[in-house]
Order: C-alpha cells, then structure tokens, then sequence
C-alpha cells in the first residue's frame, strides 16, 4: 500500500484537486436529482407533447446522465484508484474529459432549444437566432479545443497559453444567455395587451425568462474567474460542473411550467379558448370534444408567446 500523503502534499495538493472535483460531483449529483425528478414530472404531465421533444429530453437527460457518471469516475480515479499517488495529482484521467464533453453537448441542446424559442417569438426571423447558435457553436468548439489540448498535456496546471479557450467558451456561452434573456424579455414586453391579468400573466413568463438563464450565466461567470485565479487547481470545477446540469434543468423547468401558465387566470375578454398550451393539438383528451377544433395543430411545440391580432385589433395572448 501506498504511504499517504503528509500534512504539506494534503493541503496544497490534495484539497485543492481532490477536494474540489469531491464538492463539484456533490453539488453536480444533488442537481442531477432534480433533473430525474423534473423528467418524470415531464413524461408524467406531458405525454402528449410531439414525439421530437419527448427523445429531445431523452437525447439531453442521457448526455446529462453521461455527465454524471463521467464526474464520479473522475472523482473514483483520484481518491481511490490511485490513493495515496501523489504523482497522480498531476494528471488529468480521461474521464474527466469525457465530463467536459458531456456537458458541452448538453449546453449546445439547451442553446439549441432556446434559440428555437426566440425564433418562434421574433415571428420566425432568423437574425437574432443566427447570433445565438454562432455563439453557442463556439462555445461548443473552445471546449472541445480546451478538452482536447488538456487531455493531451494530461498534467496540471493547465498552461496559461490554453485557458483561453476555457474562458472564451464560458463566455461565450453567457453571451448567448445574454442574447436568450434579452430577446424574450423584449418581445414578452412589447406583447402586453393591456389587460391586468394577462400583463400578469407576462410578468410571471419574463420573470421564468430571466430566473432560466440567470443561474446558468451566474455559473459560467464563476468559472472564469476561478479558472482565472486558481488556474493550477481544479476549483474551477466546482460551479463547470454544474454548468451543464444547471442548463438541462432549465430546458425541464421551460417544459413543465406550461400547465402552470394554462391554468393561470386570465382577464374576462380573452376567453379560455385562445389560452392554449403548447401540447394541445386536435385529439388531445385535456380539451372538450366541442372545442377541438378551435385548437388548430400547431407548428411548433417549444414555441412560448405568441401575440395574436385578432380582426378587431385587440391583441390576445395565446400561449402554445
């Protein structure tokens, strides 16, 4: 058996790489645990949303799983696969590469979802999306440059020369955000009809807007600065790891609240016909036999705001 580390080699060496990847998969599983509960609640609630979405949140939750695993095993390689190594502390295993990857696809389905929203909200223009997926393209592509140039070095600390492409994809990935956010709110603005309910209704929609994007943003601006400042370390794994999780769980929060906006109450003008989730489809058991064809099939089912001008002017909210 390996002859443990002393006091010096824990505290400088042990603490801040061991320790740091321990809390991120603490932290990163605690928020897997919401992202198992939100799907059940999704496939639960939602049975009847478009076979696309349904393998979308498959395809994004097995990445997330992957992510996961990939962050234990990384945690298993240090602590107890090579305990007491102290030469081990200079590498980097592959599976924390493997992490890395995972939550960049899981970033780029996240982006991708909501890029889609904005294109539906702006009226199916592309200019705004195009800046969206430019950004969170080269997201995805800084860190799998970053992953590549660290899993081929395998040693830490990474090289100054490289943590440039780890902060150009986290920022990167907050402008995005940033662009998301902005958009929405924008256009959730300029919808309100006037009546009290409904611009309640749109105050709650902005307000999801924001709390959906903020945390992530929050996270990626955390690493870059521990990724800045500790550089030698992996601190920067802590709020990286969750990064990922934080984004999957946004899309599920997205999806799940649409029954919750259903059957918030609206002015007595808009009637409850033009109040429509985005699952409702012609056949849908939620809606009246009399009224299924007040529901025409919808283009879309991410799709979040829409306003309508009815002939006579007045603008009616129709949630899809």
């Amino acid at each position: 058996m390996s002859t443990p580390p002393d006091e010096y080699v824990i505290h400088t060496l042990v603490e801040p790489n061991c320790g740091a990847l321990l809390l991120a998969m603490a932290l990163s599983s605690i928020l897997f645990g919401i992202t198992l509960l939100q799907t059940y609640q999704y496939y639960d609630r939602y049975w009847n949303d478009s076979i696309y979405i349904k393998i979308f949140v498959v395809v994004m939750v097995t990445f997330d799983t992957a992510d996961t695993v990939s962050a234990i095993l990384a945690v298993w390689w240090y602590v107890i696969s090579n305990y007491g190594k102290v030469s081990s502390l200079d590498g980097l295993p592959t599976s924390l590469g493997v992490e890395v990857f995972m939550a960049s696809v899981v970033t780029l389905l996240a982006h991708g979802f909501f890029t889609m929203r904005v294109w539906l909200v702006c009226g199916r223009k592309y200019t705004i999306p195009v800046i969206i997926a430019v950004l969170s393209l080269a997201s995805f592509v800084f860190s799998w440059y970053f992953n590549i140039t660290a899993q081929d070095m395998r040693l830490l600390p990474l090289p100054s020369d490289m943590l440039w492409s780890g902060v150009a994809c986290l920022a990167s990935s907050a402008g995005a955000d940033f662009v998301i956010t902005i958009t929405l709110c924008y256009r959730l603005h300029k919808s309100r009809p006037g009546f009290k309910q409904t611009d309640r209704l749109i105050n709650v929609l902005i307000l999801y807007t924001v709390n959906t994007n903020l945390l992530s943003s929050l996270l990626a601006a955390a690493t870059i600065v521990t990724l800045a400042v500790q550089s030698k370390t992996l601190w920067y794994a802590v709020p990286g790891f969750l990064v990922g999780k934080c984004y999957c769980n946004c899309v599920l929060v997205t999806l799940n609240a649409r029954e919750k906006l259903r059957n918030m109450p609206l002015s007595p003008t808009v009637g409850p016909k033009l109040f429509r989730s985005d699952e409702i489809h012609v056949g849908d058991p939620t809606v009246p036999q009399d009224h299924q064809s007040d529901f025409p099939q919808v283009t879309s089912e991410i799709s979040i705001l829409r306003v309508m001008e009815l002939p006579a002017g007045t603008k009616v909210l129709e949630v899809r």
